[in-house]
């Protein structure tokens, strides 16, 4: 009878660390891309910014997004006065030191996995990396700096 209790503990265990239970799909309520340029001459780039409910959030933990062939840390999250919501946003420049694409100068660059949207958001569930496409970004008014 242990025996039988031990199996049917292992399988199930088994069963459940194999991705039989779907890590919960992040509720991106918009997606926005805004290009700007300014401030040193000929200084341009693009900000990608992406808003979550705040509640699904506490379980998992947002890592990178692909963009194209760029991959980007998510940095900075922002939230809403009085709501759950937060932002999560990127950023990408032509003189992208810091926290830009993370992507080395002299390593080969990673490809990322294959993905039909705008972009590609990675995050961690049960320390397992999921991936949720996003299918088009709302793209917002350019900014020109003095």
């Amino acid at each position: 009878m242990h025996t039988f209790i031990l199996a049917f503990y292992l399988s199930f265990f088994h069963w459940c660390n194999h991705g039989r239970i779907r890590p919960p799909e992040l509720p991106l309520a918009n997606a926005t891309v805004q290009h700007w340029s300014g401030g040193p001459a000929g200084y341009y780039g693009v900000n990608y910014c992406f808003l979550f409910n705040d509640s699904t959030l506490r379980k998992c933990h947002l890592s990178h997004v692909w963009i194209g062939n760029k991959k980007y840390l998510f940095y900075d999250a922002r939230s809403r006065p009085n709501t759950n919501e937060k932002f999560f946003c990127v950023s990408d420049s032509h003189h992208g030191e810091g926290l830009f694409p993370i992507e080395k100068n002299n390593a080969k660059p990673e490809a990322p996995p294959p993905y039909k949207g705008a972009a590609l958001i990675g995050y961690y569930f049960n320390s397992k990396l999921f991936y949720q496409e996003v299918k088009s970004f709302e793209s917002l008014p350019s900014l020109s700096f003095p």
